[in-house]
């Protein structure tokens, strides 16, 4: 029987690694707030949840926090900061349930698996090295390659259709704007009509891609 999915995409924080939380608080330290503001910080990265930090913490520095137009070359030193606050914690931060597990399946069912991320592209080559993970991808997308691109990029070379794995309302849109299924995993309130799971431990037990425990 072919396979519902002969190629897979995933997201990388909140699908892989339960990394949305120290992230979060990433962009309160590097952007030296407290109280409401932090709050606001906080709430407005949720809301745009597999989105890269850069137009981010230009949105919350000129948007939010009121503190004028942010020069390029100072967001770049809040990138800089960023990234020196995040990667050691993600490359050491737990799983997402049976990540490890997905992961094994689908390269014992020679499965091509591709990483579609918002985070920038050398950090998540970085972190997926330091995480002993490199082998298990056909490909690894990160900023500044957007989603959407990048899935249609997949769609229009692979044998079948594609199934895209997020945690965010930008994911599905991505997915949606590419012509390819989205399942939502470890989604906070995902929508009614999402094809959604806890953790890919049950994506797994389902076995709804074809993809199930080896």
């Amino acid at each position: 029987m072919p396979l519902p999915y002969p190629w897979l995409a995933t997201d990388f924080d909140g699908v892989l690694v339960d990394s949305v939380p120290m992230k979060s608080e990433a962009f309160v330290t590097v952007l030296g707030v407290t109280g409401a503001e932090a709050e606001a910080v906080r709430a407005y990265h949720h809301s745009l949840g597999g989105i890269n930090r850069r137009p981010k913490l230009k949105h919350c520095w000129e948007q939010i926090l009121k503190r004028g137009k942010l020069p390029e070359d100072a967001l770049d030193e809040l990138c800089r900061h960023f990234s020196e606050v995040v990667i050691q914690q993600v490359i050491e931060c737990p799983e997402i349930d049976g990540a490890t597990a997905f992961l094994d399946a689908c390269q014992k069912q020679a499965r091509p698996l591709y990483v579609i991320s918002g985070t920038t592209q050398g950090e998540l080559e970085h972190i997926i090295a330091a995480r002993g993970w490199t082998h298990y991808f056909a490909g690894i997308y990160g900023y500044p390659a957007e989603k959407a691109p990048a899935l249609r990029q997949l769609k229009a070379t692979a044998p079948g259709p594609i199934c895209y794995l997020g945690d965010a309302l930008s994911d599905a849109e991505a997915a949606h704007s590419a012509g390819v299924d989205f399942y939502a995993v470890n989604m906070a309130d995902p929508a009614p009509h999402f094809c959604a799971f806890r953790n890919l431990r049950e994506l797994l037990k389902r076995g709804t891609l074809g993809v199930s425990f080896c």
